[in-house]
């Protein structure tokens, strides 16, 4: 049986340790866009878009609105030689049954493929850009695993960084 004294020692190792055992911070390159201003970098793969969002919220910013044709081609020909499809901060709202950007700004600009959104299942609620094409398709949440988000920030920014993810302090100039 343990003494008082050894699980004192013991629970003392385990607080040092379980920090330690958190997610490191994902790192992210931002490229900065003259058309818009602002800012984007790609999250980590294999995240959903409740994840991805997290994670551009985390960053400082939102998974990319795309505003314009212009926009969608620049984001299109930035990052379409990751070979994975692209969250963006387009989502159905459940109230208005409307697609929404997630910075709140009017929706002026689609890319939808033929036929999209068609809520397939009654469960596609999240925009994804196809990285082949650029057009967009609805997807569900964790329908696929091989998806990366596209943050968008306004403002400068570190050409790269830490987010606080974890406790790392995100770092702006």
């Amino acid at each position: 049986m343990f003494s008082m004294k050894r699980s004192l020692a013991l629970l003392a190792i385990l607080a040092l340790a379980i920090p330690c055992m958190a997610a490191a911070a994902p790192s992210y390159t931002w490229t900065y866009s003259p058309l818009t201003g602002n800012y984007y970098a790609p999250t980590p793969v294999n995240v959903t878009w409740t994840e991805a969002r997290a994670l551009a919220i985390d960053a400082g910013g939102y998974l990319a609105c795309i505003g314009s044709a212009e926009e969608n081609d620049w984001v299109f020909e930035t990052y379409r030689g990751m070979s994975i499809h692209w969250w963006i901060g387009f989502s159905l709202n459940h109230n208005s049954q409307a697609y929404e950007w997630e910075s709140g700004e009017p929706v002026v600009y689609t890319n939808w493929q033929p036929g999209e959104p068609n809520n397939l299942g009654g469960s596609q609620f999240y925009a994804v850009m196809d990285y082949r094409r650029g057009d967009w398709d609805d997807e569900g949440n964790d329908q696929y695993p091989e998806r990366m988000g596209i943050i968008e920030r306004i403002g400068a920014t570190t050409s790269t960084e830490k987010s606080s993810w974890g406790s790392v302090k995100t770092l702006f100039r």
